[in-house]
């Protein structure tokens, strides 16, 4: 295999067989001379990703490895910059879309810092392409701190994930992003009104993660029976609350839907 870059020093293969998602079974050094490599990985289907420090990694899919015999995938251009990489599942009894994505933008953002030009924050958000496997690489991000989502044109999107970006360096989002189908909660409050014949109002929020502070994500009016329907929700952990005409909460519990 053969690698193009001037200063290359060091290169590391890590395998596992294919088809793989997140499970590493190995990795290996590469040996480097004239500017070209040589892995010594297992025979079989094998996906390889090769990095060197530094730069961004490249992922190789379903190399057939064939004892005693070499694997020529020409020339490798390694850049100098940061990877993002990740998968993205499907719920349970949900399929992927062809036309899954994963967004990226800054955590903050131009009004919670004044100092960075608009234009800065617009350049830092991009969009990945996820494979048929679920993969997906954003190559060259610059350094900071970032929230990812993925999404598809007929459901509710992923739960977002922060992640920080050092120079040079890759990130492995540590759990696959999960797309499932819209989701409702039917909920029955007792009693049906408050103590002035008024309806309950009900309010789910979740915690907007690295902010750490919580955002309403569906509120309803409870009818005159105190049943009260939330539709269009994205699966997941939140909080519900119910509240009287004046606003003051006389029931928080945590719900998973």
């Amino acid at each position: 295999w053969t690698a193009r870059r001037g200063d290359l020093a060091a290169l590391e293969a890590r395998f596992a067989p294919s088809p793989s998602t997140t499970q590493v079974e190995g990795a290996v050094s590469c040996a480097l001379a004239d500017g070209r490599f040589d892995c010594a990985v297992p025979v079989g289907a094998m996906d390889v990703r090769l990095r060197v420090p530094g730069c961004i990694s490249h992922y190789l899919w379903g190399l057939e490895i064939k004892a005693g015999r070499e694997v020529e995938i020409g020339t490798i251009v390694f850049e100098p910059g940061a990877s993002l990489v990740g998968w993205v599942e499907a719920g349970r009894g949900h399929r992927l879309s062809p036309t899954v994505r994963v967004e990226i933008a800054p955590q903050a953002d131009p009004e919670s810092a004044p100092s960075a030009p608009p234009s800065r924050w617009t350049a830092l958000r991009s969009t990945a392409l996820v494979t048929e496997r679920g993969f997906f690489h954003f190559q060259g991000v610059a350094p900071g701190t970032y929230r990812l989502i993925a999404t598809q044109p007929d459901g509710p999107p992923s739960r977002p994930v922060v992640v920080s970006v050092l120079q040079g360096s890759e990130v492995m989002v540590e759990r696959p992003l999960i797309l499932d189908t819209w989701a409702s909660v039917e909920v029955q409050v007792i009693p049906a009104q408050s103590s002035e014949g008024e309806p309950w109002r009900l309010e789910l929020r979740d915690v907007d993660v690295g902010r750490s502070v919580f955002e309403t994500v569906a509120r309803t009016i409870a009818d005159e029976g105190g049943r009260a329907r939330l539709e269009r929700l994205t699966p997941g952990e939140f909080t519900l609350r119910v509240s009287g005409s004046r606003g003051e909460v006389v029931h928080s519990a945590p719900l998973v839907v």
